[in-house]
């Protein structure tokens, strides 16, 4: 059981660097749409988010993810993003 503890120990840290590099990407997106909105640039450029998809999928295949996996848990953190800029 000790293994089993040490195992999950590991996924909890896992998680928490997840989410830790979760936030870290959230608020550089954030500035991001600070310096579009001081430029009078688009928030929302669906050709980047297509290349940022596009290289994800080709990421998790590179790993042996499922690409379809991936994309999906990407655009939830892209919607999210979007939606904490106010878009």
């Amino acid at each position: 059981m000790q293994e089993l503890e040490a195992l999950r120990e590991k996924i909890d840290e896992i998680d928490s660097e997840i989410i830790s590099l979760m936030q870290k990407r959230i608020s550089i997106a954030q500035d991001i749409a600070s310096v579009k909105k001081a430029n009078n640039l688009p928030i929302h450029i669906p050709e980047r988010e297509k290349a940022v998809i596009d290289k994800i999928r080709a990421l998790a295949s590179e790993k042996g993810l499922d690409p379809d996996t991936i994309e999906d848990i990407y655009k939830l953190l892209i919607e999210y993003t979007r939606n904490s800029e106010g878009e």
